[in-house]
């Protein structure tokens, strides 16, 4: 098995981050810093080590959706075949409810609304124009707004809200995604002029005003909740420590978002 050679401290670590468990799925609060899925430059990663996770069934875990190496919070995982393909439709057919929490830098205007803009992933270092980037991110694959029309755009959805502002540098948003794109909150919120705090990829310009001292170190989105489409539960995920330090400092409350999860899918 790929992860027989994980250290028992690390298998305890792994199984810590299970939030919720049943014959079909485990739902873990994935930290920051892990990637899901392994790449050429991406030996260590969840994929790698989901056999840590297998508990009493025959099979290992499987993922059904990803998050972003550097975003944290709840991932779902299959613990059989079917329930990763029943999974997989419903993710699909976008009938599992999502609540991010981001903190931005900027005034996002209006305080609520949506997101419409098509997406398109260019080659690892270049920008739209094929021009190779500068920088921070570069050399790592970005998504860029698009025409709908251009080949390869997919379209995209996020729903945000602002829960509180903080001051006009910053404030504590809710997102919920309504289609599943590669860093779609994230190039989302970069193409609005409000990017995330903490993001090396799609961060601010070097003419925004520095973020204030005394919050955490790195990306400040978070996939805070979800509501399975067959249950009345929602699952929720603590922050993460360097949130939590930014939530602290910020005075920000543990409520944002929630009323959407109730939603008829």
């Amino acid at each position: 098995a790929a992860s027989a050679a994980l250290p028992e401290s690390v298998r305890a670590e792994m199984r810590n981050w299970v939030l919720y468990k049943d014959a079909d799925m485990l739902a873990l609060n994935k930290p920051p810093g892990l990637a899901v899925q392994g790449g050429s430059k991406m030996p260590h990663h969840l994929d790698k080590m989901l056999d840590a996770l297998r508990f009493d069934m025959a099979e290992r875990p499987r993922l059904v959706h990803r998050l972003d190496k550097a975003t944290s919070g709840l991932l779902l995982l299959a613990r059989h075949r079917q329930a990763a393909q029943a999974l997989t439709r419903a993710f699909a057919a976008q009938r599992i409810r999502k609540l991010y929490w981001g903190v931005v830098q900027g005034r996002p205007r209006p305080a609520e609304g949506e997101i419409v803009l098509a997406l398109r992933k260019h080659p690892e270092g270049r920008g739209p124009e094929g021009r190779r980037a500068e920088g921070r991110g570069a050399g790592r694959a970005r998504m860029h707004p698009a025409a709908p029309q251009e080949a390869d755009a997919k379209r995209a959805r996020t729903r945000y809200r602002v829960c509180k502002q903080i001051d006009a540098k910053l404030a504590f948003v809710a997102f919920s995604p309504l289609t599943g794109r590669t860093h779609q909150i994230r190039a989302h919120a970069a193409a609005q002029g409000w990017p995330l705090l903490g993001d090396d990829k799609y961060g601010p310009p070097r003419t925004m005003p520095a973020a204030p001292t005394g919050l955490g170190a790195g990306l400040h989105l978070h996939a805070r909740a979800l509501k399975l489409p067959h249950a009345a539960q929602v699952l929720t995920a603590p922050l993460p420590p360097h949130m939590q330090q930014s939530w602290d400092a910020l005075g920000l409350c543990a409520r944002g978002g929630e009323d959407w999860l109730e939603e008829a899918a």
